[in-house]
Formats: C-alpha cells, structure tokens, sequence
C-alpha cells in the first residue's frame, strides 16, 4: 500500500516539475521573441519573471542585459552581464557584451578585463581584439595599441581601420 501511495505521489512530482520547466521554457521563448521583434520593454518583463523564478540560470540575465543595452540603459545592461558572468564565466558572449557596456560608460579598465578573457576564450575573433585596442587607445596606452594592430595586421587582412587606428595612436603620441 505504501509502495502505491509513493507512486502516486512521485508521478505528482514529476509532473509538477515538467510543467514548471514548460512554463519556463515557453516564458524564455516569449521573451525571445519580443527580443526579436525588438519590444525591448516586453521582453524585460518576461525575463525579469524568470529570473523571480529562477535566479539560478545565466540565460534570462543574459537576454534581459541585451534588451537594456538596446535601451540604452548600460548600467542596468552592465549588472545584468555581472550576474551572468557570475552564474555562468564560460559563456564569452557574456564577457562581450560586458565589454561593449563597459565602453559605453568609458570604463576602459573594465573593458579591457572583459576583453582579455573573451580573447582567452576565443582567440581568434578580431572583433574582440579590435575592442580591446580601441580601449587601449582610449587609455593613451599607446605601446599595447601598436603591439595590437601588428598582431591584427599578421592575422588577418589589413584593413584601413586596423591603419586608422595605429595612425591615431602616432598622432597621441606626438602630443
């Protein structure tokens, strides 16, 4: 008899349990969606409930900084990413798009942080190293953006923005 009752009470937990991972599936696909459709403001209201929910996962953090970055509101965009990044350091879309709000606020340190581990991660992407310069730049380090654009121009094509740079750098220098 106590065998049936823990049945019954193990398939009421299952089931229970899917339906909350349903709801939470189709609130991120809801969210995603407005995301899409660039309703930025919906889409924060359906991530923030998963999050209510669920503050354990990095993903609905993630989707909700992208849709304050849209909105222009870096800091919240910022905080968001922290949270991410907290819950999930492995993911360097998170470190990019901390970088990205990072630049917005002219906290070039923090960017370059965020940019050294996104190239740890995935070295090969030029748009990381391309960031990661433009913040030296904007530093005045002009050392790092030399040895950048040099390692830039070996890897990849010669662009005329790889150029600019470096010619910025020349002319901050004579200053």
């Amino acid at each position: 008899m106590y065998k049936h009752i823990i049945g019954i009470l193990l398939l009421l937990v299952v089931n229970v349990s899917s339906f909350a991972q349903f709801n939470y599936n189709r609130l991120l696909n809801v969210g995603r969606t407005a995301l899409y459709y660039n309703d930025y403001v919906l889409s924060i209201h359906y991530f923030s409930q998963i999050i209510s929910a669920k503050p354990y996962l990095y993903e609905p953090w993630y989707l909700r900084s992208v849709a304050k970055y849209n909105l222009e509101d870096y800091i919240g965009a910022g905080n968001d990413c922290n949270e991410a990044i907290k819950l999930n350091p492995y993911i360097v879309e998170l470190y990019h798009l901390h970088g990205i709000c990072a630049i917005q606020q002219k906290d070039f340190d923090t960017a370059i942080d965020d940019y050294n581990k996104a190239i740890e991660m995935r070295n090969n992407d030029k748009d990381y190293w391309y960031n990661r310069t433009y913040c030296y730049l904007e530093k005045k380090d002009y050392d790092k953006v030399h040895e950048n654009v040099d390692t830039m121009l070996r890897r990849w094509d010669k662009s005329s923005q790889l150029y600019l740079l470096d010619a910025e750098a020349y002319l901050g220098e004579k200053v």
